[in-house]
């Protein structure tokens, strides 16, 4: 069984502290919104149960590619910057370029620093 929740479900947790310098904005809603799933022995997935309210505005489309769910680096795209690596071109230029090719961050769909990540 799978249950699929919005991203947006729960409370953020008060970790005790006083005084802070900055805050932080709370993305959480508690929101109830979910999809349950059962996937039989043939793989064959069955909705079992749902709830579509939302308590908050969905995502406007412009923007949903920053939405977590939509940061996955292709494999083509991680070897095509360690290539450019090996002559010493740095990450952040080489983002640049992918991003030129494909018309835009929206295009790409994930970030310099989720580049970064897959490399380390």
């Amino acid at each position: 069984m799978l249950q699929v929740c919005c991203w947006k479900e729960g409370f953020k947790q008060d970790k005790g502290q006083k005084h802070k310098d900055h805050t932080n904005v709370d993305i959480t809603t508690s929101c109830k919104a979910f999809i349950q799933f059962h996937i039989d022995e043939n793989e064959k997935w069955i909705a079992l149960w749902h709830e579509t309210e939302n308590n908050h505005p969905l995502c406007n489309p412009n923007k949903r590619h920053m939405l977590p769910s939509h940061w996955e680096v292709p494999e083509d795209d991680i070897l095509f910057v360690k290539q450019l690596r090996e002559p010493r071109i740095w990450v952040a230029d080489t983002y640049c370029v992918l991003k030129k090719q494909l018309g835009g961050s929206p295009s790409l769909g994930y970030g310099l620093k989720d580049v970064c990540n897959k490399l380390a």
